[in-house]
């Protein structure tokens, strides 16, 4: 969602509250299920950058915060934290690894590493909050205080990033820039190639991009789609794709047993769950989006 000032995040409490996260204005709105504004609140975030908001079933607001370093600042430790926006303010989680947002020197100086394995996390239903390692596909269940209760990995080989897939993406990412510059006239070639030139590679792929909680109490892990997976398939390489949202999730019982991968329409990005139904979106060749509903049957 976007407003005048900004973008905005919309979160959705199991009580209907909604919650509207103003990151221009450094606000927090609040909403009952009619739409009638409850409260709002300053947005007071410790250091680092919000890059993920989520909502606990009964209305606690997290975020995400990454390191970042300005000028004059030193290197700091790659890693995140998942606060708490609603009062009390204190951190949850701790997830190690992952990039910093190094902005000094100016963002013409930023350096960015494609297909790094970053962290991932989500809130279940219960609660609980679910932090996610795409370096080994694995993922850890957090209880009280952010003590781990469960600890689950999948065996899967380390996909490593040819130099080809290296030269394909870099294509991808100067016909991305050339075409966002071209709106507001020639862009000198000095400039893509200043972006080209401040992009490393990761040695490997990550093992999966995103996590969500599924049906029956399953926990769904997108596997990541590489390059020549791509290439296979006969999908276009552009910036989005290389995000390497796959089709296929790998599913996982409530206590961590994997029950097998299952593939979705290569056009539907699952959001959410609401009992035995899978909620997202799909795209059609048009680039027109519909809001689908998956109804799932348990197999006994």
């Amino acid at each position: 969602m976007r407003s005048a000032e900004g973008w905005c995040y919309l979160l959705a409490a199991g009580n209907g509250t909604i919650f509207v996260v103003d990151p221009a204005n450094d606000r927090l709105h609040s909403y009952d299920s009619s739409g009638t504004h409850l409260a709002d609140q300053p947005i007071d975030l410790p250091a680092g950058s919000p890059v993920e908001w989520s909502i606990t079933p009964d209305g606690v607001v997290l975020v995400q915060l990454k390191p970042m370093a300005r000028d004059g600042d030193s290197t700091p430790a790659a890693i995140s934290y998942i606060v708490r926006l609603t009062p009390p303010h204190d951190t949850v989680v701790a997830l190690p690894g992952g990039s910093v947002i190094d902005m000094r020197g100016g963002l013409s100086r930023m350096k960015t590493t494609l297909f790094r394995a970053e962290p991932t996390w989500m809130v279940l239903p219960t609660g609980r909050i679910v932090t996610g390692d795409p370096v080994r596909f694995g993922y850890r269940e957090h209880g009280d205080a952010g003590a781990v209760i469960r600890d689950v990995s999948l065996v899967s080989p380390q996909l490593p990033v040819t130099a080809d897939d290296q030269s394909a993406a870099r294509t991808a990412v100067r016909e991305y820039f050339g075409k966002q510059f071209a709106s507001g006239g020639p862009a000198p070639a000095s400039m893509i190639e200043t972006i080209l030139g401040n992009i490393s590679f990761a040695e490997f792929y990550p093992a999966f991009s995103a996590m969500r909680p599924g049906p029956f109490g399953t926990i769904m892990v997108q596997r990541f789609r590489t390059i020549p997976e791509m290439r296979a398939g006969g999908a276009a390489l552009t910036m989005e794709a290389m995000q390497g949202s796959s089709s296929v999730w790998e599913v996982f019982s409530e206590k961590g047993q994997h029950l097998g991968p299952v593939r979705f329409p290569p056009t539907f990005r699952p959001l959410a769950v609401r009992g035995t139904a899978i909620w997202g979106l799909a795209t059609d060749e048009m680039d027109v989006q519909s809001i689908v509903r998956l109804d799932v049957r348990e197999r006994r």
